[in-house]
């Protein structure tokens, strides 16, 4: 899901992170681009974490491929890299 300020979904479909950054860039605060799978992703993931990665991993790709579009940069393919990270406690770094 593209969180471009009019994603539209309530917090308990985005995730909290999700939702935040949906919601900050809905108020136009400068907000990098992101995306994030949703909570029924999730919850699909927990219960068939193989089968899960095979039907999303397309569109995953092609949503780090907008991504890079979006900020100029790539992830871990060149020397300008762009670092995201998931989790409660790691800190997401995009330059630019």
């Amino acid at each position: 899901m593209v969180l471009d300020g009019n994603a539209g979904l309530p917090r308990e479909v985005l995730g909290n992170k999700g939702y935040g950054i949906d919601m900050m860039r809905r108020h136009g605060l400068p907000v990098p681009p992101a995306f994030c799978l949703t909570t029924e992703v999730g919850a699909q993931y927990l219960a068939d974490p193989e089968a899960t990665i095979k039907a999303i991993w397309n569109d995953v790709l092609d949503r780090v491929r907008w991504l890079e579009a979006q900020t100029s940069r790539t992830f871990g393919r060149d020397r300008v890299r762009c670092w995201s990270a998931c989790g409660p406690v790691r800190r997401a770094r995009c330059p630019g």
